[in-house]
């Protein structure tokens, strides 16, 4: 099968223009409907510290100032920079631009990830129809994308805006790259490579949709340019990717993240295992939540045995439908572009699977699907309707659930993750919001849960959120023990100051009020709009008869947190105002 809308040289018709215009329409009201609980949601998780507390997008800077950031730095007590890897400039800049827009509203930023969504959705709509020339087809096979329950956490949780941001870049650059291979233009190459360039800032993701542009050129193209052409054409896009990884390695020193050759066999053989458990949440989505998803236990387990054969089978069908060059091109893109989360080289998340992943390879699956729509409607067209349908209902009642009932607020999404799926990773989030409604018990619970389950993650955070609990419950003793213990660990500059914090109360509760003074000033040096440090600094200064200071901290504290009742109480205790 060739491309054939070069068949086609009539000029387009005011009916073809109404028809797109209608089915953009449909796409629009169909998002906006399915994720409505979307625009009342909150910031959650990483959204707090990438966005809501982030300088770099609420402080003026230059515009080239973004592009020698380092996406989600971190900065140990020490001093040291500790580099994540991941260079993501456009990701900050359009946080900047939200900010300016909508302020620190959780609304508005995730307004601005639905209207990218969409985006993306028109640009899949056109990049199927110059494939599959057949509109209700790639209608279809859109909106199945546009709806789909595996998208919600990309678009609902606003730090997961780079899987949106590089879709929507790699797909305009692969529409412009048809648009001008096949007509010989420079120009749609030109906007193609502007797209690109975009795409590398956007996420890693990007530099894989030029093995794609071969892909497309070797399988699919109607013009059969000379070799010279065909290599010629990616100078341009070569050029983008060498000064990419210039920039790369001068922010954050590394050219590609630290790769172990210990166990590459081992990973290598587990790639099918992976490969297959995309698929299947891909396919027949349910029971989808925040998945924490490792290696099966054994080389000789059955999932990862009958990975290994499924896949083989998968290669036999494509060889057989060679001719079906569209499918094929559809499924290798897909095969493609998820290489980067198979784990060959691995990455800092904690899981194997994540549902984020898979906003980019499930475009390029959606292009086969609209050839299936197609062929299936030449035959039975009422049946082909009424099954979509029904399809189509599902993942948007799914994917309306899961906006409303996960990925809305960080109460909703802890309790939905710990207590119905039992997923522990999050056990010490869910403390955390009960130990803030002095739910003690329930919250300690969870801590001691997170801490069984994953002993080694964050190791330093959760001894110190366990000893605030232990500190508010008035188990001194016990607090000191877990701070002790988590006194060598690496910490952030934000857990060394809660740890600083918390030791400056049990010294103070001690009565060692020196001691306890000196750690909460070392926590304000750390963090100078630390209410909760001036408040007990504020305890301590006063224990020790020195009023006037310890006026002046809960003064502080009131500066940063005007509704801070306990320092309110406090301040009025000494002055009797």
């Amino acid at each position: 099968m060739k491309v054939s809308f070069l068949l086609n040289k009539s000029p387009i018709s005011f009916d073809s223009l109404q028809k797109r215009w209608f089915f953009y329409l449909i796409l629009l009201v169909s998002v906006v409907l399915v994720y409505l609980p979307t625009f009342s949601g909150e910031f959650i998780l990483d959204d707090k510290s990438f966005i809501e507390n982030n300088s770099c997008i609420k402080d003026n800077q230059s515009f080239a100032s973004y592009f020698i950031q380092e996406d989600g730095a971190t900065e140990t007590w020490e001093g040291n920079i500790e580099h994540t890897g991941y260079y993501r400039p456009l990701i900050n800049l359009t946080y900047r631009i939200d900010y300016m827009l909508w302020g620190v509203n959780a609304q508005g930023f995730r307004t601005s990830n639905v209207i990218f969504h969409i985006l993306s959705c028109l640009f899949l709509y056109n990049i199927i129809l110059l494939l599959v020339n057949d509109r209700k087809a790639a209608l279809l096979a859109t909106v199945l994308f546009a709806l789909h329950p595996v998208n919600t956490e990309s678009v609902s949780w606003i730090v997961a805006r780079n899987n949106i941001l590089v879709t929507l870049t790699v797909l305009s650059s692969l529409y412009f790259f048809i648009r001008g291979w096949e007509k010989n233009e420079v120009f749609p190459i030109a906007l193609s490579v502007l797209c690109f360039a975009l795409a590398v800032l956007s996420k890693e993701f990007g530099l894989m949709i030029l093995p794609v542009f071969v892909l497309y050129q070797t399988m699919v193209s109607k013009r059969k340019g000379t070799f010279l052409e065909k290599m010629g054409i990616y100078v341009p896009y070569l050029a983008v990717v060498i000064i990419y990884f210039i920039l790369r390695k001068n922010v954050t020193t590394l050219l590609l993240p630290p790769f172990d050759m210990n166990d590459l066999l081992a990973r290598i053989y587990y790639v099918p295992y992976i490969i297959l458990y995309n698929l299947q949440i891909i396919l027949f989505p349910r029971g989808l939540h925040s998945l924490i998803v490792p290696y099966p236990s054994s080389f000789l387990e059955w999932q990862p045995l009958l990975s290994i054969g499924a896949v083989s089978l998968l290669g036999i069908v494509l060889w057989l439908q060679r001719k079906q060059r569209i499918l094929v091109f559809s499924v290798l893109a897909f095969l493609i572009v998820i290489i980067p989360v198979l784990n060959v080289i691995p990455t800092k998340a904690v899981t194997l699977i994540s549902m984020r992943w898979l906003y980019l390879p499930m475009a390029f699956i959606m292009v086969g699907v609209a050839l299936i729509i197609k062929k299936v409607r030449e035959r039975r067209e009422g049946l082909a309707i009424a099954v979509l349908c029904a399809v189509i209902l599902y993942f948007g009642v799914y994917s309306h659930i899961l906006n409303r009932s996960l990925w809305h607020d960080e109460e909703t999404f802890f309790n939905q993750e710990v207590v119905n799926f039992e997923n522990y990773f999050y056990a010490d989030g869910l403390a955390e919001l009960l130990f803030d409604k002095k739910n003690y018990n329930a919250a300690e619970k969870y801590y001691l849960i997170k801490m069984d389950t994953y002993p080694r993650h964050h190791e330093a955070s959760i001894h110190v959120g366990y000893s605030s609990l232990l500190i508010g419950s008035g188990r001194i003793e016990e607090a000191e023990f877990y701070l002790d213990r988590s006194r060598s660990l690496k910490m952030s500059q934000a857990e060394k100051g809660e740890w600083l914090n918390n030791m400056g109360v049990v010294l103070t509760s001690k009565g060692t009020y020196e001691g306890g003074i000196e750690h909460f000033l070392k926590a304000l040096e750390i963090n100078p709009e630390y209410a909760e440090a001036y408040n007990n600094l504020g305890v301590a200064l006063a224990s020790l008869g020195r009023t006037d200071e310890a006026v002046e901290s809960f003064k502080k504290a009131l500066t940063f947190r005007p509704d801070y009742r306990e320092a309110r109480n406090n301040l009025r205790v000494l002055t009797g105002q």
